[in-house]
């Protein structure tokens, strides 16, 4: 494993590692192309056939694609767009707790989040690739389009205007955009029925206090020590 310690109880499928033991540091990367854009270090909480679980904890370090200056790439860029681009992968530090559940075939994950002190704040529904299993984690890659949902349970559209322009620089076809638009609404429906995740069974969920802040990886580490 590139993270922590093999975990003990995990198995491995056609499609990559099942993850048992609660606790285990596994990375989630996001991609544009084949080509990482973020590496985030997470922590196991559930991985079953039916949900997928896990952890960051506020302070958590992890990479993310930027000029290198520091300053943000173009929010929407194409493939070939991106790789023109003198980019590098700089460190981050997380800035809520997040406990982000999904399930298997889900183009989508949804993130309970709480302030570093642990306020709750709500739900961040991020539209996404469905989770591809690997030996170290999981791999996707962000629709632009987002919901935020108040603890209260209104909710609002996010980054509609990134979703236009993913479209219009033919990153995304019509249908894809429209396919990404309808799991949205999917998950609103969740919303307005205040169906799980948004029933409020999550919200004094707190993590073991033996599990440590999931830490990169040496691979990472040199990664930044390149750049």
């Amino acid at each position: 494993m590139r993270f922590g310690t093999p975990d003990p109880g995990a198995t491995e499928t056609g499609e990559g590692m099942t993850w048992r033991t609660p606790g285990t540091t596994i990375e989630g990367v996001f991609t544009i192309g084949d080509d990482p854009f973020v590496i985030v270090p997470l922590t196991v909480v559930s991985d079953t056939a039916d949900l997928t679980a896990h952890f960051i904890p506020c302070g958590t370090r992890y990479l993310s694609r930027a000029f290198p200056d520091g300053s943000r790439l173009p929010r929407v860029m194409t493939v070939d767009d991106f790789r023109s681009y003198h980019s590098i992968l700089s460190l981050k530090s997380w800035k809520r707790h997040a406990l982000v559940t999904t399930t298997p075939t889900s183009a989508s994950a949804i993130r309970a989040w709480w302030t570093g002190d642990w306020m709750f704040g709500g739900w961040y529904v991020n539209l996404q690739e469905p989770l591809r299993r690997t030996a170290t984690g999981f791999v996707t890659e962000d629709h632009f389009l987002d919901i935020l949902v108040a603890p209260g349970l209104t909710w609002t559209w996010k980054d509609e205007d990134e979703l236009d322009l993913a479209v219009e620089r033919g990153r995304l076809t019509l249908a894809k955009a429209r396919a990404i638009r309808i799991e949205g609404e999917r998950v609103i429906d969740l919303v307005e029925r205040a169906a799980f995740p948004f029933d409020g069974s999550l919200v004094d969920w707190r993590p073991d206090i033996a599990w440590s802040l999931p830490v990169l990886g040496s691979e990472c580490n040199a990664i930044l020590e390149e750049t």
